[in-house]
């Protein structure tokens, strides 16, 4: 593509595609006083990879987060289990075939207790290597209902 930049060479709607898949990961949280592990699960932080991010790097974050005494749960999710999740909940996006999954690696990382702001800070602030994007609700400026202060 023009200027050799991999992401702004792909048609508008996979940019589109991208968006909507982070703010599927933002859904809204239950405001119980003390939360559920659902509301929980629904407050998680949100890590996204850089595309050339290596498996050795992911596997190292993977290794941080479970032995960090703030974590609940993590789960791993490919690119490609994600691209299939985006084709069975929106198959209108994907009418035509795509040569690669334009969604990142990801884990999503469910807290121990809230708010989830605390534990999102802390990882965003550690900038591990090929890790692209650290988001949960509330960190884009749009407050969820009981999962950020």
């Amino acid at each position: 593509g023009p200027g050799g930049r991999g992401f702004e060479s792909r048609p508008p709607p996979l940019r589109v595609l991208a968006v909507a898949a982070l703010a599927l990961a933002l859904t809204a949280c239950g405001g119980a006083a003390q939360p559920t592990a659902a509301e929980l699960r629904n407050c998680a932080v949100q890590i996204y990879f850089a595309p050339d991010a290596t498996q050795a790097q992911e596997r190292s974050v993977g290794a941080k987060l479970r032995n960090d005494s703030r974590v609940r749960q993590i789960s791993f999710t490919s690119k490609a289990l994600a691209l299939a999740k985006m084709k069975k909940e929106f198959p209108d996006l994907f009418k035509q075939n795509l040569p690669d999954s334009p969604l990142p690696d990801s884990f999503t990382v469910v807290p121990v207790e809230l708010p989830v702001s605390a534990l999102g800070s802390s990882l965003r602030q550690r900038q591990w290597p090929g890790v692209q994007v650290v988001q949960w609700p509330g960190s884009t400026g749009v407050l969820r209902n009981g999962c950020s202060a």
